[in-house]
């Protein structure tokens, strides 16, 4: 990968890597700390649906990584939790239908509903008597994940509470929106320690300061139109092959 123009070509000595290690560190903290926030965000948005709809007892935010892997981030409960994988070993129900681009996913009386068989059975198993799904979009049309709205109490769904769902899941899509790392949390954590790295070589390199090796790192993925990690995975590679140290625990 070239250099860009306007990245000072001045090698640091051992104080100027170590003090890059340090920030690097510093910055994966905070970002860290930043994702904890967002679980935090994403359950507290959970409890205030259970709440605010009367008749369901049991929400859940599920996001989509890179892959396509469907993951529950928030749940009210174990209950949640269960038929929310249960949907993604199926590979089948309204939530696997809302989170490929379905609109929101009325499900009145799941037992007398023919779309979802295997899920239904096991659903109605469990005690779940209707629910809601509601894709959660961005303005231009991708689907970031879903929020799941479970009753175990009525078999009705009541228009008002599509209306109150679908303004609560404006709200997750805001804060889904500011996630730094929206893949996951196993490809988070590689991710962040690619960029801490890649960020490490530029400031130790450059005498850069963390904002500037960062923002070098997005003018690259901007100009090659691809994700800051992968054009942080794509330097590392290179300084491994050239035999160039590479910072390694400290920005995990």
């Amino acid at each position: 990968m070239s250099n860009d123009v306007d990245e000072p070509l001045v090698t640091a000595g051992e104080s100027g890597a170590e003090t890059a290690a340090q920030s690097g560190a510093q910055l994966a903290d905070e970002r860290a700390r930043s994702r904890r926030g967002l679980e935090q965000t994403l359950t507290t948005i959970a409890e205030t649906v259970r709440i605010s709809l009367p008749g369901f007892d049991e929400v859940s935010i599920s996001t989509i990584d890179s892959q396509g892997n469907v993951l529950t981030r928030a749940g009210t409960g174990d209950l949640v939790r269960d038929l929310d994988q249960l949907q993604y070993a199926l590979g089948e129900g309204p939530c696997m239908d809302s989170a490929r681009g379905a609109p929101l996913m009325v499900v009145s009386s799941i037992e007398q509903d023919p779309r979802w068989p295997r899920y239904a059975r096991a659903a109605v198993e469990k005690g779940v008597r209707s629910l809601l799904s509601v894709p959660l979009k961005l303005g231009g049309g991708r689907t970031l994940g879903t929020l799941n709205i479970y009753s175990t109490t009525r078999d009705e769904v009541d228009p008002a509470a599509e209306v109150i769902a679908e303004r609560f899941a404006a709200y997750i899509v805001i804060a889904l929106e500011s996630d730094p790392e929206p893949d996951g949390l196993g490809e988070a954590l590689s991710s962040r320690k690619l960029t801490g790295q890649a960020m490490g070589l530029l400031m130790s390199r450059h005498q850069l300061t963390e904002d500037a090796a960062y923002a070098v790192l997005v003018k690259r993925s901007e100009r090659a139109n691809l994700k800051v990690h992968e054009v942080a995975a794509e330097m590392v590679r290179e300084a491994d092959a050239t035999g160039l140290a590479v910072p390694g625990a400290a920005f995990c």
